[in-house]
């Protein structure tokens, strides 16, 4: 039994921008359908007859979502492809991208489409699916999807590399440990501290998992616990010591396997939220940290929005966030401070917020 198949209609100056359409119904759909775009290097193969293939593609198809762009309204081509799959039976849906399908001309202004406006208009297409088909697929374009469609113009889908935007992650101690533990009771943090190491190599010990413990430094996997040893502070306006205070260092190689591993040793030992710094490769990325700049921004993306208990940005409702610049650890960075829950919250979660702060311009490339 051949696959349904769902045609898409459009320039092929758009491909970067209609592709990830394409991937998406794909993966939503769970390639139980056939989705025919000509540009996508897939559905034509080298050296075979495009016109040829295009007339199969036409023949097979069910649905013909045709992409109005700046680019696709300036050819006849989406109009004779549009008269064709109308004559044959296939349902035509336009889809307006940069272009409001309401101003087209006839006859693609009689027939009934929507334009991509918003997050969640990109849906239409997973609801005309299930209902030409009589399916219940339950997938959604999320936030970083519209983003990507939206700002294709100022940047190629392959130019986000979240391993060259992260220079590395890191948790301060009192980010592990609450302040307020740190001030009433410093014998009360210190032993929290050795019970923490403890619970570590328990966790990696049972796991079976390598790592180096040497000096007050543990090594696993990209991540590195340290332990500075003594550290003053002042309480009630008195110089005290506290014998401990930790870092954790995550690696931006490999940082998926990392992350995971973090959130596995931190749930094991018990703790339930975290705050993380990602630190920005400054190199070649920059990040605004002016808020009136970053308000300016976030107010127009939905899943970029603001916590209404701190001074914290959020995304979703999975992480709250704001951008730290200054001098910490012995030299001056600009960093993500993300908190979150670790029972809400996966290494895409983390990756699909640093993508959707490049694809709206608060992480930006620097020129070279």
């Amino acid at each position: 039994m051949e696959k349904p198949t769902i045609f898409f209609s459009h320039s092929s100056k758009d491909r970067d921008l209609i592709l990830p359409i394409k991937e998406k119904i794909v993966d939503i759909t769970g390639g139980v359908m056939t989705v025919f775009m000509s540009s996508d290097g897939q559905s034509i193969p080298l050296g075979r007859n495009w016109v040829g293939k295009i007339e199969e593609g036409l023949k097979n198809a069910q649905i013909m979502f045709i992409f109005v762009t700046p680019n696709s309204i300036k050819s006849d081509w989406i109009y004779f492809e549009a008269g064709f799959a109308y004559a044959k039976g296939i349902e035509v849906i336009p889809v307006g991208i940069g272009v409001h399908i309401g101003e087209l001309k006839a006859p693609l202004n009689l027939l009934q489409g929507f334009d991509i406006l918003s997050c969640d208009s990109l849906d239409n297409f997973i609801s005309v699916i299930n209902k030409r088909f009589d399916l219940s697929f339950k997938g959604k374009f999320n936030e970083v999807d519209y983003c990507q469609i939206n700002n294709t113009k100022s940047f190629e889908k392959n130019d986000f590399d979240f391993s060259n935007i992260i220079k590395c992650g890191y948790i301060e101690s009192s980010r592990i440990f609450s302040v307020a533990e740190i001030k009433k009771d410093s014998e009360l943090f210190n032993s929290k501290v050795e019970k923490f190491f403890a619970e570590v190599k328990k966790y990696l010990d049972k796991n079976r998992i390598k790592y180096s413990f040497f000096a007050g430094e543990l090594l696993v996997k990209g991540i590195k616990i340290i332990d500075f040893g003594e550290k003053e502070d002042i309480q009630d306006n008195r110089l005290i010591k506290i014998d401990h205070s930790i870092m954790l260092f995550i690696a931006n190689h490999n940082f998926k396997e990392s992350f995971e591993l973090l959130i596995n040793l931190l749930n094991f030992v018990g703790i339930q939220s975290m705050t993380l710094n990602l630190e920005i490769n400054k190199s070649q990325y920059d990040c605004w940290s002016d808020l009136e700049q970053i308000s300016s921004i976030v107010s127009e993306i939905e899943y970029l929005g603001y916590s209404q208990s701190s001074r914290y940005f959020k995304y979703k409702e999975k992480i709250c966030w704001y951008v730290y610049d200054g001098y910490f650890y012995n030299r001056n960075q600009t960093a993500l401070n993300i908190r979150f829950e670790l029972k809400e919250i996966n290494i895409s979660d983390v990756i699909d917020f640093v993508q959707c702060l490049y694809i709206s311009g608060i992480i930006y490339k620097l020129e070279s």
